[in-house]
């Protein structure tokens, strides 16, 4: 499988590497997220906290997004639940879901994937490291330390809303193609709906926008793209053909840290 090629604004290219799972796919998520009425919805900025340490991550020119976005979130869950900042690797969860094929991959399988198996510290896997039988017994062990609890899947903006205001990171599809580079005054991209061809990563911020709620988006394409890598998506964003997302509730206990104390 050819994989889609994007070039960024620097002039550089990635890989689109976003595939939607079968019909016949399962996952271990709950049904029916909590709803919660738009009125008591909270603009809210992670990133604004002075010990929020979750960095922008850069697939490079792999079709590698599934497996960064599915990192974040789990380093985001982390600090949700006041756990020490720990960088995650997404070249472990990639390698594993595309056994050394730079073909890209299923959200679904990359959040199975880290319940399952977990992700390990990020400097325990090489930038780029696609072949899962060249990682470590020593980075298998440690990626039991980090594993997650997934939570529910999304099926809609209004979902992904909740999801984050709820404070759990999110997983979802977006369709990159002409505009996506372009952001307009509020931060949002100029694409258009298509097919959903990227996995990115939110659940870290929300504002209200001049036409509706605007989420806090995470790409891994390095601080080039975007505003420092970062951009706000509206309900237009993600409209198009394929669209995936899945909410963590959590993440597991990490035997090497104490829990956080009970306030």
């Amino acid at each position: 499988m050819n994989l889609e090629q994007w070039v960024l604004p620097d002039g550089t290219a990635t890989a689109l590497g976003n595939h939607r799972p079968p019909e016949e796919f399962s996952f271990p998520v709950r049904a029916g997220l909590p709803d919660l009425p738009e009125s008591q919805w909270r603009e809210f900025d992670l990133r604004a906290n002075s010990d929020y340490p979750v960095k922008i991550k850069n697939q490079g020119s792999f079709g590698a997004c599934n497996g960064h976005a599915a990192a974040s979130a789990a380093e985001d869950a982390r600090y949700v639940a006041g756990l020490d900042y720990v960088p995650l690797s997404p070249w472990m969860i990639y390698a594993d879901l595309c056994n050394g094929f730079d073909r890209g991959s299923i959200i679904a399988e990359a959040l199975t994937h880290c319940e399952r198996k977990g992700t390990c510290n990020d400097s325990l896997v090489p930038h780029g490291t696609i072949n899962p039988r060249k990682i470590s017994s020593e980075a298998r062990e440690n990626a039991k330390r980090f594993k997650i609890e997934i939570g529910y899947r999304i099926s809609d903006f209004r979902e992904m809303c909740i999801a984050c205001q709820l404070r759990m990171p999110i997983n979802f599809s977006v369709p990159v193609n002409a505009g996506f580079n372009m952001l307009d005054a509020e931060g949002v991209p100029r694409n258009r709906a298509g097919w959903h061809n990227h996995a990115v990563q939110a659940g870290f911020a929300m504002k209200r926008g001049k036409n509706g709620w605007l989420i806090g988006m995470r790409n891994s394409w390095g601080e080039q793209w975007g505003i420092n890598g970062y951009c706000w998506v509206s309900a237009a964003t993600v409209k198009g053909s394929g669209f995936d997302a899945y909410a963590i509730l959590a993440t597991e206990y990490d035997p090497q840290q104490a829990p956080p104390p009970i306030a």
